[in-house]
């Protein structure tokens, strides 16, 4: 089987903006902003607002020292390595080579290609970076690199995972009893594919996706996230899994739930989400109040006032979501054009571009 280029196109193009939406984000704190290093501060953000310390973090030589600003290399030194989600990605990713190596030998191309390889270990790296890097300590401190964080989580790192076709690779990478027990999950009827077919109708997966966004930045639910660091990584987890169901009916890797989706419909499903992403953004951004007091009680880095750093943080929620979106919406528009090849790509066709079946 052949595969339609109008498909494949799309994923490259896709691919391509996914790439673009990282760029924007891994430079939209340019190193002009960090001042010269100060002298030598004694604890990282998380350690400076801990439940010991948070109630006395202003007014403390602490406070005055990332007062007097951050520098690059200070800011560098900023990783939170946490030794069981390191576990966790490092068995996702043994567990996806191991089963796109053993399609590889089966000669299985439209399960091993190289790209899918690729895209999965760049999707992890992605994930790992927003987890343990700067970005997450700083998130205590700043709400625009919370957004940074926020954008990778549900934006970036879901497309990059689905579009590597995980599953049938993923069961390819489990020992052979537990593959069969899951195969058997995942086929017709079977308890997992039922629930996932459920969670991933357009309907469901745009509403799920959209209350967690909404949910989590009302600014009760924030400030709770920010002040315990369990509740923080259920609004991480809510993130990242709400992304994967919203993401799926558009990318639509195997098992192909819902057949074939047909483009109009998945059009407006990223115009209405594009829709409640920019009211939201706009209420951050284009305000003078402070939605979350925690911010206003922590010092402040490099005499960024709290309210920029608010409208900041909305605009890189409105214009990195709204550029994913529109470009999307783009391609959508550009298959939808009478004579595209792609509209008349049949499931078949497809399947040979996304690889279908589960092993």
């Amino acid at each position: 089987m052949t595969e339609s280029r109008g498909d494949c196109a799309r994923r490259r193009m896709m691919l391509l903006v996914l790439i673009l939406v990282l760029t924007g984000l891994l430079t939209a704190f340019p190193s002009a902003l960090i001042p010269n290093p100060p002298s030598a501060w004694a604890h990282t953000p998380r350690e400076l607002l801990s439940s010991g310390s948070r109630d006395t973090a202003l007014g403390t030589t602490d406070a005055v020292a990332f007062d007097t600003g951050m520098g690059l290399n200070q800011l560098m030194m900023l990783w939170a390595w946490r030794p069981e989600v390191l576990l966790v990605l490092a068995l996702l990713g043994t567990i996806y080579v191991t089963g796109w190596r053993r399609l590889r030998q089966r000669s299985s191309a439209s399960h091993g290609r190289i790209r899918h390889l690729a895209l999965y270990l760049m999707g992890l790296m992605i994930l790992g970076f927003a987890l343990f890097s700067p970005l997450d300590t700083l998130t205590a401190l700043l709400f625009s690199v919370h957004m940074i964080q926020h954008v990778l989580l549900t934006m970036l790192v879901p497309p990059l995972l689905l579009l590597a076709n995980p599953f049938p690779v993923m069961l390819w990478g489990l020992p052979k009893p537990i593959r069969h027990r899951m195969g058997r999950l995942l086929a017709h009827r079977g308890l997992l594919r039922v629930v996932l077919w459920g969670l991933t109708l357009p309907p469901v997966a745009w509403l799920l996706h959209t209350l967690t966004l909404w949910g989590w930045h009302h600014p009760a639910a924030y400030q709770i996230a920010l002040r315990n660091d369990l509740m923080h990584d259920v609004e991480h987890l809510a993130f990242f899994l709400t992304g994967l169901l919203f993401w799926y009916p558009m990318i639509n890797p195997a098992p192909r739930l819902h057949g074939h989706i047909a483009y109009g419909w998945r059009l407006l499903y990223v115009m209405v989400a594009a829709l409640q992403n920019t009211v939201l953004a706009a209420l951050l951004s284009l305000t003078d109040r402070v939605w979350y007091p925690h911010y206003l009680n922590v010092p402040r880095l490099w005499d960024w006032t709290t309210i920029n750093d608010q409208i900041t943080g909305g605009v890189i929620m409105w214009s990195s979501g709204s550029m994913m979106y529109l470009v999307v919406m783009f391609l959508l528009l550009v298959t939808l054009l009478p004579g595209n090849t792609a509209v008349k790509a049949t499931q078949v066709r497809q399947a040979a571009c996304t690889g279908l079946s589960a092993p």
